[in-house]
């Protein structure tokens, strides 16, 4: 996770195991990408979620469209509702709560234009192993 991708983790207040919110985000039209790797495809880019043993999180790539964050909060918000969480974003480098999407959107604008100013050939939807990799498939 680095350059291309905008970050957040997901801290599992409840004892819910990764197991039961890799479930949940299955039946959010998350698709089985690998072994520890869900995504989400949407017209706005990608959402890609990953799993360890502690800790999930959420990424997408810095070229999809702002739009994406809205689609990330809306989802993380569906999982509130069925477990408890912390949301850290990992650029802003605090934990975030639904009242800060306007913040995280304007973070993420800025990080996407300076991205922009030295990727301009990088385009939306893409998921984040193809930003720098042309043999990667993008859809």
């Amino acid at each position: 996770m680095g350059f291309e991708s905008y970050n957040f983790e997901l801290h599992l207040v409840d004892k819910l195991r990764v197991h039961q919110i890799s479930c949940f985000f299955s039946k959010m039209d998350y698709s089985i990408r690998d072994n520890d790797t869900l995504e989400k495809a949407i017209k706005y880019g990608f959402i890609e979620v990953q799993f360890n043993q502690r800790h999930v999180s959420l990424r997408t790539a810095k070229a999809n469209d702002a739009d994406i964050i809205v689609e990330i909060f809306k989802d993380i918000g569906s999982l509130r509702k069925f477990a408890q969480i912390d949301v850290f974003d990992n650029q802003l480098k605090r934990k975030i709560s639904p009242s800060c999407i306007e913040e995280v959107l304007s973070n993420f604008t800025r990080l996407k234009e300076e991205f922009q100013k030295y990727y301009p050939h990088v385009k939306h939807p893409i998921r984040c192993d193809a930003v720098f990799n042309n043999n990667a498939t993008v859809s």
